[in-house]
């Protein structure tokens, strides 16, 4: 593993991993970020300049999640995955918080990548540049979700998920209508 790497993960995400039940180790080359008894796992390597964030679950192979060129994406993604675990420890409602998934935030474009080694990639542009790959499934779920949160301060995403409706950023649409607001 590259030197550094488990120290920077740890100093970015280990207060909010440790709420949510995690645990951030080193093994096998990667950071492993796993919940107790490790059922749920993320992994972080850095490899030819990028990062990568694979997930599995109990015996299951890993499953590749997210390559960028940014540590602080891998926050900000990570941040967003172990938010739920966080929201049911402090007994908040989960389905307050709305991460939108079927729309792409406002400026942000989806490029593909079909001549990616790994596989078939999906892009989020922010600005003309590429800040994170997404494998592409039948739907780009992870991706267009990262969209609304890629140029978010971390700790505006922290406290957006700690807020028990999810604002300033989550907020789910109908807590903002009126009949919501008597």
């Amino acid at each position: 593993m590259e030197a550094g790497l488990l120290e920077a993960v740890s100093a970015n995400l280990g207060e909010w991993a440790a709420e949510a039940g995690y645990d951030i180790i080193s093994d096998s080359g990667a950071v492993v970020i796993a919940n107790g008894g490790g059922e749920i796992r993320f992994y972080v390597r850095r490899r030819d300049g990028q990062f990568e964030v694979s997930r599995a679950e109990r015996s299951e192979d890993e499953e590749l999640r997210m390559i960028t060129h940014d540590l602080v994406h891998v926050v900000r993604f990570l941040t967003v995955r172990l938010a739920t675990s966080i929201r049911s420890s402090r007994g908040l409602d989960l389905t307050a918080v709305f991460l939108p998934s079927e729309e792409l935030a406002p400026g942000a474009e989806l490029r593909s990548a079909h001549d990616d080694p790994r596989g078939p990639m999906e892009g989020v542009v922010l600005h003309g540049e590429v800040e994170a790959l997404f494998p592409e499934d039948p739907e780009p779920w992870d991706a267009v979700e990262f969209s609304h949160y890629a140029d978010k301060p971390i700790e505006l995403i922290r406290a957006s998920f700690l807020d028990p409706h999810g604002a300033p950023l989550f907020e789910h649409p109908a807590a903002s209508a009126p009949e919501h607001r008597r």
